[in-house]
């Protein structure tokens, strides 16, 4: 080998002879010699040599014994380029909702899967009292990752909870605290609002318009929205309508009457106005979020779960036409998560945020028979039976107050008005946008919530029903 170089060097230097300890740079190379040289040996060699490989030797010998051991690859400085690549500047969020069901999820992705410092507005007397309702909503869902990570957050700074309201003016807070957390946040992710299908629009107006006006004024500064919508704002499409795009938004005599709709479609409207004059916002417009895939637990809240909760809390289910979509809670999570960090770069505007996977409730409600026992009867006897363990439980009365009451037949399927509490999303809405970034599950919705209908076959076992004596065991 050093006879190959020395060859070299003699070529490139136009010299009869060289010292093989005598530096390139003593025989007066130069750059743009060394870069002859290494192509005369890697013509010699019969394989390319890098300049790099050369130049950190410096004589024939030194060189020679460097070809012969074998120069590095690149793998080292890849895996250091890619790193490098991989890196993002420190993100501080605002977070609102976080002790919510969607949002504790959020939380717990942007704790355990980014390096952002998160500012938890929590509605609580004082930090302490707010880091505890965090503890327990991330206990009480499951999160153990994020309930274990919880403690250090807060120990380092980089989780720090403020006392707020989301209602009030400045977010309930003193106006240099308002303007802080402006000047210091790259985003906020508005997880928060009043759900009440019982209440009307002034109920919801507080959290959900002017907490969302509030937000856009902190958002002024150059801090991008993320916000959370619902796609039952539009009015159920008639046979054959195309696909409700997501740059779409309702007339206002279109959105359905209740309270809650309302409240999100004068949010959405605001947020686009504010849009328009500079303000970088990202609506989230969710259908029917489903328990974690591999956890289970579900939202306390949910119509949809809240049914499947009184089919085994009565112990019977009855025939219905209902469908409704399936989007697990941890899809939404780690979506909106991963948005409000730029780890995916999703566009200003709405987005509909929706797996492309059904459940019908018969099948649901087949499965809980199967596994539990439960009588199969019609909706007539359910509602009896519901009525009659109702008043044990708040949301079996909040249920009871929102399923309309059966027709003359005792043994009959559930009424149409029934199955039109439930949509099936996937039949309605256009979600190129977010299939695009989210590459959603595309599971059956049966199969993605096996692990939550086995949670729910235990119920009977353990929840008191001294208040229901059965009729038809």
């Amino acid at each position: 080998m050093e006879e190959l170089v020395g060859a070299a060097w003699c070529e490139v230097l136009e010299r009869e002879q060289v010292s093989v300890t005598v530096p390139f740079a003593d025989y007066g190379g130069t750059s743009l010699l060394a870069y002859r040289l290494t192509t005369a040996i890697s013509e010699r060699l019969g394989r390319p040599v890098r300049p790099r490989d050369l130049l950190v030797a410096s004589t024939v010998r030194a060189q020679a014994a460097r070809l012969t051991r074998g120069v590095d690859d690149d793998s080292a400085e890849l895996a250091y380029i890619r790193h490098d690549l991989a890196w993002r500047p420190p993100r501080t969020l605002l977070l609102t909702g976080a002790t919510g069901f969607v949002g504790a999820h959020i939380f717990a992705e942007l704790l355990t899967r980014s390096n952002a410092e998160l500012i938890c507005l929590v509605r609580c007397c004082d930090p302490p009292a707010g880091a505890r309702r965090l503890t327990e909503v991330l206990d009480q869902y499951g999160l153990t990752a994020a309930w274990q990570a919880l403690p250090m957050a807060l120990k380092t700074g980089r989780v720090e909870v403020v006392p707020g309201d989301l209602g009030s003016e400045l977010l309930g807070l003193p106006q240099w605290r308002f303007d802080a957390i402006a000047s210091s946040v790259s985003g906020v992710v508005n997880a928060a609002g009043a759900v009440n299908f019982l209440s009307g629009y002034l109920d919801h107006r507080p959290a959900n318009v002017l907490g969302v006006q509030e937000l856009i004024k902190l958002a002024a500064g150059g801090a991008r929205l993320h916000t959370l919508s619902t796609l039952s704002i539009f009015p159920p499409p008639g046979p054959g309508a195309p696909p409700i795009t997501e740059d779409r938004i309702p007339e206002m005599d279109q959105v359905a009457a209740d309270g809650y709709n309302r409240s999100k479609y004068v949010a959405e409207s605001v947020l686009a106005d504010a849009h328009r004059l500079g303000v970088r916002s990202v609506v989230y417009r969710l259908g029917e979020v489903w328990p974690h895939r591999e956890i289970g637990v579900a939202n306390p809240d949910s119509l949809a779960h809240n049914l499947l909760y009184a089919c085994a809390r009565t112990g019977c289910v009855f025939p219905t036409a209902a469908e409704t979509d399936v989007t697990p809670v941890d899809v939404v999570g780690a979506f909106v998560a991963r948005a409000a960090t730029g780890e995916l770069d999703v566009p200003d505007g709405a987005m509909h945020v929706l797996c492309p996977a059904r459940l019908r409730f018969a099948e649901a409600f087949g499965v809980l028979a199967e596994r539990s026992g439960l009588d199969r009867v019609g909706y007539a006897c359910f509602r009896e039976r519901l009525d009659a363990v109702a008043g044990s439980e708040e949301r079996l009365v909040r249920l009871s107050l929102l399923l309309p009451p059966a027709s003359g037949d005792r043994d009959g399927a559930a009424p149409e008005e029934f199955d039109r509490l439930f949509t099936d999303g996937t039949r309605h809405f256009d979600t190129r946008r977010f299939s695009r970034h989210a590459r959603p599950p595309a599971a059956d919705g049966l199969a993605m919530l096996d692990r939550y209908l086995g949670e729910l076959t235990g119920i009977p076992a353990f929840v008191p029903q001294e208040t229901f004596a059965p009729q038809e065991r």
